[in-house]
């Protein structure tokens, strides 16, 4: 068992929580049709991965920010 991965895992943003728990409110209330529903999970879905694929490339940039004023740094020395 990986036991590790689990207990390390992060929890979902609340406000993503939030809107997949109002579009199955939305559907079971009547006021979308299932198709409806599908379509905003999916369009959900992909802003939240959207807003991964940005902060990792976020990431890397300011790591080779870093790694470049270190290895500036170095060679003025």
């Amino acid at each position: 068992m990986n036991i590790p991965p689990y207990l390390k895992r992060h929890k979902i943003d609340p406000t993503i929580q939030s809107a997949f728990d109002y579009i199955k409110l939305q559907h079971d209330s009547g006021n979308i049709t299932e198709w409806q529903a599908r379509q905003m999970y999916l369009n959900l879905s992909r802003k939240v991965l959207e807003n991964i694929v940005l902060e990792k490339d976020i990431a890397s940039k300011i790591q080779n920010l870093a790694s470049q004023t270190t290895s500036d740094e170095k060679t003025n020395k």
